[in-house]
């Protein structure tokens, strides 16, 4: 079935789900909850058909690789985690290199005892560029980077006030973080990071 590009509402995703069903899957193997899930996921992003079947498709092989015979609510949950997981990982693989080191940087001060503010970000941003040879960005162009990986979903930051200090801006979430992680070391310029330990990094950023 051939979905042209426009948006449903839940209720017509019911029916497009239910129609699936029918024909990929045999009797009461889907739960009628499992088909109201898909549902209401799909119409949070913008009423895809496409995504509704992938919730319900991807939801059916998590429900057989755990030797169940029936699809649950917690498949489709599931599933819509490893459906935003693949998103991420498809995302970072076409960043540029750029965009790869600050992520990375991002990454290796979410996991460090140090706070991992844009300013510490641009702090391990720079030492990072330097140990690959690229070329160092400014901490504007660099924070502008950040905002687009927060625009793509990879990270998520909030703006924390300090009075007469002004404000500061902490990484709050990286989506997929450890496979963001096994992504960004397959990268030809990054993958040297991937025998090195971060603790060595930490130091240089201390000193600095």
């Amino acid at each position: 079935m051939n979905f042209k590009t426009r948006s449903y509402d839940a209720g017509q995703l019911v029916d497009i789900i239910k129609a699936r069903v029918k024909v990929a899957f045999k009797p009461n193997v889907v739960e009628e909850s499992v088909i109201g899930l898909c549902a209401a996921f799909a119409a949070q992003e913008h009423g895809d058909a496409r995504r509704a079947i992938d919730f319900l498709r991807v939801s059916g092989e998590i429900a057989e690789a755990n030797g169940s015979s029936y699809v649950t609510e917690q498949d489709v949950r599931e599933a819509r985690d490893k459906l935003e997981m693949d998103r991420v990982i498809e995302v970072i693989k076409t960043l540029p290199t750029q965009s790869k080191t600050a992520l990375l940087s991002c990454i290796y001060m979410y996991n460090s005892p140090m706070e991992n503010t844009t300013n510490n970000i641009y702090g391990m941003y720079r030492i990072l560029a330097d140990k690959i040879g690229i070329v160092t960005l400014t901490q504007r162009r660099v924070t502008d980077l950040l905002a687009e990986l927060n625009q793509l979903g990879i990270i998520e930051g909030v703006n924390v006030y300090q009075g007469r200090q002004g404000r500061k801006k902490i990484i709050t979430k990286i989506t997929s973080k450890e496979q963001a992680l096994e992504t960004l070391y397959q990268d030809y310029d990054l993958k040297t990071f991937s025998d090195e330990s971060p603790s060595i990094l930490f130091t240089m950023l201390n000193n600095s």
